[in-house]
């Protein structure tokens, strides 16, 4: 009797774990499959065409009210209030226009992508009007820290079709989203490079900042400005845009140091603050010949000292 109650308790307790790895195995498939659901959510603006995610109706009511402020401080709290109230129901990316362009902005996170989907009017504002007045043919530039591609575009916008510019980008998030706005757009004249610009020729390793949020350290390739120049047959720029990618030391003193002045761009664009004054971007320009033509906030637009002040600053 008690072998046949032992062979009972025996095969329940073998068969019990069989069933349980089942019902886990049943779980684990159906968790799975909810996760592969969410990330194919998360990610459609990957793979849908633009136009298929337009703002929804209480998105779009709002960003009717934001672009129609004014671009002063009254416009810009109003606007960050109206931000507020929705942005608890913002989710993923949204299909809009950008200076004529289309693009597609996330409003989850990243401030350049808020300010043009919201104020268009407040995004770089001195920038905007500096560029607005060098309409040229054969206008080059070199946007370090493209971000999504906003201001690559807005220059485009302002240039002819002989224009050529060069939007870089290190972070491989921003980077697709800058690739997809110049797709988007319809631009001949945007190159996108998922690039990072430095003193050396090396791979650095950038931390991505998409959307506000650290993510996985990828190895990114590094290449100095001249080089850049040389792979697009780019002998002088007509504006150079450094974003804050905590390189501008570092590209400014190698550039300087392997470009003659003939190949110096004749305006300079500089963002973000210095770690230490002995690496102030701007403190070395001007060492360099170049003078301050506006200062604003974080951002410090210079131009070269023999450049007509009228070729530069008549928009400013």
């Amino acid at each position: 009797m008690r072998n046949i109650d032992l062979c009972r308790i025996l095969q329940v307790r073998v068969a019990f774990p069989s069933r349980r790895c089942q019902m886990r195995s049943h779980c684990e498939w159906f968790a799975g499959g909810i996760e592969w659901v969410m990330a194919g959510a998360k990610h459609a603006d990957r793979i849908k065409p633009w136009g298929e995610l337009p703002p929804g109706p209480l998105l779009r009511f709002v960003i009717s009210l934001t672009r129609n402020l004014p671009a002063d401080a009254v416009g810009r709290w109003l606007a960050s209030l109206l931000y507020r109230l929705v942005s608890w129901n913002l989710d993923g990316p949204v299909d809009s226009h950008f200076v004529g362009a289309k693009v597609r902005l996330h409003s989850d996170g990243n401030g350049a992508e808020i300010l043009a989907l919201f104020t268009p009017d407040m995004y770089a504002p001195e920038e905007r009007r500096l560029l607005a007045g060098m309409q040229r043919p054969d206008f080059t530039m070199v946007d370090v820290g493209a971000n999504v591609g906003l201001f690559s575009l807005f220059a485009a916008a302002c240039m002819d079709e002989s224009a050529r510019i060069i939007a870089v980008e290190p972070d491989r998030e921003l980077f697709r989203r800058l690739r997809f706005n110049i797709g988007a757009s319809g631009t001949r004249t945007v190159t996108g490079q998922n690039l990072a610009i430095s003193g050396d020729f090396d791979a650095l390793v950038v931390m991505p900042e998409s959307g506000g949020q650290p993510g996985d350290g990828t190895a990114v390739q590094g290449v100095t400005l001249v080089e850049l120049m040389d792979q697009h047959g780019i002998d002088r720029l007509t504006v150079l845009n450094l974003g804050n990618t905590g390189q501008e030391f570092d590209t400014l003193s190698a550039f300087f140091i392997d470009a003659g002045r003939g190949r110096f761009p004749e305006v300079l664009m500089v963002m973000g603050q210095p770690s230490w004054p002995e690496a102030d971007p701007v403190r070395l320009a001007e060492m360099h010949g170049y003078r301050v033509v506006e200062s604003k906030g974080e951002k410090t637009i210079l131009a070269l000292s023999d450049i007509k002040a009228s070729q530069t600053t008549e928009s400013v």
